[in-house]
């Protein structure tokens, strides 16, 4: 059975879904931003690139996972690699969040991600999930 991939923007709610879906269907949960610690120390740490790197292997350590939901950070879809990798290894559903609703939900978060401001991390990841996804599910408030 193929794996369930979830992917969106920080704040799009892909692992409290992820967690009640990998409940409702029996199967493990992976979240890949809890494999390698505090995602937020490691970007600053690294920088963009590195932590990429790093974020690429944590995916590649996932080969041998089937019949599981995964939920991914939510920058993991960045690299091309990164997607072709993972729609060969299950079906990847983005869950959509729309910005004013996603907008509410990290209005008090502080991340080094969302620069140069929070509307054009939103519209990249936007732009990049809707590519790399089988399926766009809406996941509101």
């Amino acid at each position: 059975m193929s794996n369930l991939i979830l992917c969106g923007p920080k704040g799009a709610g892909k692992t409290t879904f992820g967690k009640k879906l990998a409940e409702l269907l029996g199967r493990p949960f992976f979240d890949t931003d809890q494999m390698f610690g505090d995602s937020k120390k490691l970007y600053l740490e690294l920088g963009e690139k590195n932590f990429r790197e790093l974020e690429k292997s944590t995916l590649q350590k996932l080969k041998r996972v089937e019949s599981s939901i995964i939920a991914l950070g939510g920058g993991a879809l960045l690299l091309p690699e990164n997607r072709k990798y993972l729609r060969q290894r299950g079906t990847i559903i983005y869950i959509h969040v729309d910005k004013k609703s996603w907008l509410k939900r990290v209005e008090m978060v502080d991340s080094p991600i969302f620069t140069p401001s929070k509307e054009a991390y939103y519209q990249l990841r936007v732009e990049i999930c809707r590519k790399a996804a089988h399926i766009e599910i809406n996941y509101g408030i």
